[in-house]
Parts: structure tokens; sequence; C-alpha cells
């Protein structure tokens, strides 16, 4: 049985589902929502349970499984299919400001570079390199090495006289030579390697190596953004998606546990109700259109959703009870 209200009651609820009382009606309310004071509507303890549980491991879970998922692998299928660089997402003046930073000299810290260097990979890696070095210079006093090697540098000498009066007996002593001096170098190398890593280090931190990496890292800067997507995209493939994002859910919730990171949080919206609490909503925004397209959009959603809601037997029961009493 239909619930019976009073006349003026009906007579709202028909006013209600007509699109001119409804927007009416949601104009009055969102006129006097935007002349509250900002902090009616935030508040630092709220905000932070508020993102607690939007950001709750099961909410982020099923967002991760039913949007994030296959809007990464549409984002793939997109960047592979995209016909320009990497240079056209940045407009003038950001890359402008960009290339400034990259080239800055990069002021490296001594003690940080002596922990890199450290590094078994990077001590292997400097070991190679000079012990290889060595040897091509110990390769040049073979006969048919670089410039002729010794004996061929020696030419018709008395080096060269004796070599061939002696049979081949200073061959053997040139293998011999050759022997001591690689054996002598991986001795130099293994006993100065402290010396070598200081010296790297110092090198690596010097003023002209600080402009030389600036230099380096504008080159790089260019070369980035002028990689066509494509093969931006193409390098992504090789990387699992799916694995890291079964590992979201649990670092969210790490960082939302962390104390220092909630407080953080805290502090940013008291700083900001410091500035921003005691104004109306509307002094937000300070571009006029742009109040005016966020009254728009509001209106389009709210006006034919009062249009429902007063429709409802809920709203109609709660509105006949209200007005008997």
């Amino acid at each position: 049985m239909a619930t019976r209200l009073p006349a003026g009651v009906g007579r709202l609820l028909e006013r209600l589902a007509t699109p001119e009382t409804a927007e009416a009606l949601v104009a009055l309310a969102v006129q006097f929502g935007l002349d509250q004071p900002v902090r009616t509507y935030v508040d630092p303890a709220r905000a932070l349970s508020a993102i607690d549980h939007a950001l709750a491991p099961a909410q982020v879970e099923r967002w991760v499984t039913t949007h994030l998922a296959d809007g990464l692998a549409r984002d793939r299928a997109r960047w592979h299919a995209h016909a320009g660089r990497v240079g056209d997402f940045l407009c003038a003046e950001a890359r402008a400001e960009a290339r400034a930073l990259a080239s800055r000299p990069v002021q490296l810290d001594p003690k940080f570079l002596r922990q890199i260097v450290q590094q078994e990979a990077v001590q292997h890696m400097l070991r190679s390199v000079i012990e290889e070095t060595l040897d091509r210079f110990v390769n040049t006093f073979k006969p048919g090495g670089s410039g002729g090697g010794l004996a061929g540098s020696l030419g018709r000498s008395a080096f060269g006289f004796a070599r061939k009066a002696g049979g081949g007996l200073m061959g053997g002593i040139a293998e011999q030579i050759e022997a001591q001096l690689k054996k002598g170098a991986a001795g130099f190398v293994h006993g100065s390697m402290d010396l070598i890593l200081e010296r790297t280090v110092a090198i690596l931190s010097s003023p002209e190596m600080q402009r030389q990496m600036g230099r380096s890292a504008v080159a790089l800067f260019d070369g980035a953004l002028a990689l066509p997507v494509k093969s931006v995209a193409k390098a992504a493939d090789t990387v699992d998606l799916d694995d890291i994002l079964d590992t979201l859910p649990g670092q969210v919730a790490h960082l939302l546990a962390r104390d220092d990171l909630r407080q953080v949080v805290l502090d940013e919206v008291e700083a900001f109700l410091a500035v921003e609490g005691d104004q109306p909503l509307r002094a937000l925004f300070v571009d006029e259109a742009a109040l005016a397209g966020m009254i728009e959009n509001v209106t389009a959603v709210a006006v034919p959703w009062v249009q429902r809601f007063a429709g409802t037997d809920e709203f109609k029961a709660w509105l006949g009870d209200a007005t008997a009493k």
C-alpha cells in the first residue's frame, strides 16, 4: 500500500521530479557548500583515515587486478604503436629547464665513491682494464708486436745482430723478459690496488670530471628525448610487470604503517589548513571559469540524482514521517 502523504509533501515531491526544481535545489546546496570554510570538509585525522580505507590492501589488490593490470597492458599496446619520440611529451619550457639541470656539474660525495669502488665488481673491472692495458704494452716488445716489437725497433743494431748470431737465443730471452714483465705487471696491479682505487675516487670527484659528467648527462638527456617511443616500449617489455604489481598491495600497506609517513600527512594537512582552512571553499578556485566548470559538472550529476532519490519510496516514507511529527 502506497504511503499517504500530506498535500504539501506531495506537491514537493512532484516539483522535485521536475528538472527545474531539482536544479534550483542543487544550486542552493552548491552555493551553500562553496560558502563554507575549507576546514568544514578537511580534517587531518579524517584525511588520514580516508587514506587508510581507500588504500587498504584489499582495495589496492582489487584496483590492481580489475583496472591497473589491464590498463598497463593497453598502455603497452599504445606505446608500441606510437609514432612519436620521448621528447614530444615535454613542452619547450620543461625541456629547457630539465636540460639546464642535467648540464650542471655532477658533484659526487667522495665517501659515496669510496663505497662504490670498494665493491668487488668495480675492483674486478678496474683490475682487468689495467692488466689488459699493461699486457698490451708488454706485447709491444714481442717481435711483430705494435711498432714492430722490441727486436724490430732495434733493427740492425747490435741486439739484432746478436739475436741472429745466437741462433734464436734472444728469442728465448725475449720470452723470458715478456713473462717477467707480465708477472711484474700483475704484481704491480695487485700491490697498488688501494692506491689505484684512491686515485679513481680523486679523479671522479675532481672539478674537471664533474664538468665532464655534466656534459655527458646533457648528451644522455638529448639522446633519451630523441628515442622513439616504440623503442622504449620494446625495452619495457623485458620487465615482468605482473611480479611488480603483485607486490603493490603489500608495499602500500608497508608505507601506510610507517609512523613517519603518517606524521607527514598530518603535518601537511595542518599546514594546508593554516593557510586555507578559514577561507570559503570557493576561494580555492582562483579562476572563475574553473569554478563555473566545477559547478556545471556537479549540477550535471546531482540534478538527476536528486530526481531519482526524491522518487524512491524510502525518501517518501521518511518525508511523510518527518512532516507528520
